[in-house]
């Protein structure tokens, strides 16, 4: 018994017996709260390439609050996400939206780090821009206008790009107030469409 409702049958090795996966049985805890949880955070912005560092910590979007501490020792963060808005959603579109929501607090990478390995990702179709417009129509507004001068800056730069990201940038700018600025410190100096949606 790991904790109330949580057990596990260690497996006999030539170390001993053998501990659960923390990660594992964050994920198992949260799914008996009823709650959906995808991984986010400091592990997840490594695996993208956004920064190098390694967390200690496990960090998870869920859809509401939860108390939940820590596991097995070690430390556990819970962001609240729109993700009941976001239905088919995948931990690296979650973790590029919460990338842009943390812009200048992601770990050993400035803004411009952040924003150019984004449009990497976006450029080598590891994540689609038409899937990242949608699910950021429940973003903050400055999330909304960053993904969209992103978008707008591929755009620019690709031949033949205008049909692959028109629909995403029609419906991002449609859900922005066009009197509304937003100061995001890096990102004006990084993409050149960034006036264009009122970025300074």
């Amino acid at each position: 018994r790991v904790r109330r409702g949580v057990y596990y049958r260690p497996l006999d090795t030539i170390l001993g017996k053998s501990s659960p996966d923390p990660e594992a049985l964050v994920d198992t805890i949260l799914g008996l709260r009823g709650a959906r949880a995808l991984a986010s955070g400091i592990s997840q912005y490594n695996r993208l390439g956004l920064t190098t560092q390694v967390s200690g910590s496990i960090t998870r979007s869920v859809p509401r609050r939860i108390h939940l501490k820590r596991v097995a020792g070690i430390p556990v963060y819970l962001s609240e996400r729109p993700l009941e808005k976001q239905e088919g959603i995948r931990p690296e579109e979650r973790t590029a939206l919460d990338a842009l929501r943390d812009l200048s607090r992601v770990p050993d990478a400035s803004a411009r780090d952040v924003l150019e390995r984004l449009r990497e990702l976006l450029v080598a179709r590891r994540l689609k821009f038409e899937r990242l417009a949608r699910f950021a129509l429940s973003e903050p507004p400055r999330v909304r206008a960053l993904l969209g001068a992103l978008g707008e800056d591929i755009l620019m730069r690709r031949d033949g790009g205008k049909r692959m990201f028109s629909r995403g940038l029609r419906a991002l700018r449609a859900k922005l107030n066009p009197l509304t600025s937003y100061r995001i410190r890096g990102a004006a100096g990084t993409l050149r469409r960034a006036p264009a949606w009122r970025i300074r």
